[in-house]
């Protein structure tokens, strides 16, 4: 049979037994604040993870094929197909596949087929393609992409192939709460009454000035020219990835962050604490008294 005696030190308040057990537990306490810290890790200001955007083609786009003649024009923007010269209609086929079905597009299968007049040679293909995007799962922002195809040659071509993935580019940190859309106008006015708001230069120089934009990587492209088609040909896959997100973490999920590390590191130095007064006050080391407590 055996049970446990449970022993209660005691001393004056003034005594050096006193301020002895005042500071262990002082130092028991801080120094693993002071630790966590010192370790760049305590306080969180910056936080991130993962997220596939959700991607939507908005079928807004703008075409220039660079020939040997004039340049061949076509947009889906009304006004600008009716103020330049060179435009010709072309047959466009679109799909996007949701390829793991979670509920989002993961790539955008586009075919472009521009019909050219007679012995044309195409040397150069720009398209500019526009989309809506939004991440929803901590940080909440709404924003429109852009994905820049452009190819150029010093041999005529009638068809170019082009895979690419389409990436999210942030310059500042997204808010934990509430609901960004800033971003989300379009950078083309389609009220506009100008030609030269459709300039592709001016346009992504408008758009690289924004918080949020996408761009177009690990890309894949093939410039053919096969002398079988009256057409020029544009086979367009465009990929929607899982982004890293960097956000700036609420107030609770900073507290919650920096409990943990302190406690990691505070459960630690509380052993160590009640060893260290164990043994001095159980070897008398300074002067106490104690009762006997049987629980």
């Amino acid at each position: 049979f055996a049970h446990s005696v449970r022993k209660k030190y005691r001393t004056n308040l003034c005594s050096k037994s006193a301020v002895f057990a005042f500071v262990v537990t002082l130092f028991t306490v801080v120094v693993p604040f002071v630790l966590s810290y010192k370790g760049f890790g305590f306080w969180k200001k910056i936080d991130k993870y993962q997220e596939q955007p959700h991607v939507r083609f908005k079928r807004k786009m703008l075409l220039i094929l660079e020939t040997d003649k004039t340049p061949i024009y076509w947009s889906s923007y009304p006004f600008l197909n009716d103020h330049v010269s060179g435009v010709r209609v072309p047959h466009i086929e679109e799909k996007e596949d949701d390829a793991n079905f979670d509920g989002k597009p993961d790539i955008l299968h586009l075919m472009i087929k521009v019909p050219l007049p007679g012995n044309t040679k195409v040397f150069a293909a720009k398209l500019l393609l526009l989309f809506d995007c939004s991440i929803q799962t901590y940080a909440q922002v709404a924003y429109e992409g852009i994905g820049l195809v452009q190819h150029s040659s010093g041999v005529p071509g009638d068809e170019f192939m082009f895979t690419g993935d389409l990436r999210l580019k942030q310059q500042n940190l997204f808010n934990y709460h509430g609901y960004d859309h800033r971003n989300k106008k379009s950078i083309i006015n389609e009220e506009t009454t100008t030609v030269s708001g459709f300039s592709s230069e001016r346009l992504l120089h408008d758009y690289s000035s924004r918080n949020v934009t996408t761009n177009l990587e690990n890309i894949f492209s093939t410039w053919r020219s096969t002398k079988k088609s009256p057409d020029f040909t544009l086979n367009i896959k465009i990929r929607y990835p899982v982004e890293t997100i960097f956000y700036r973490p609420g107030f609770w999920h900073v507290v919650q962050h920096a409990w943990m590390q302190y406690f990691a590191i505070l459960v630690i130095f509380l052993y160590i604490g009640h060893s260290v007064k164990c043994f001095v006050f159980s070897n008398q080391v300074l002067e106490t008294y104690y009762e006997t407590v049987v629980p």
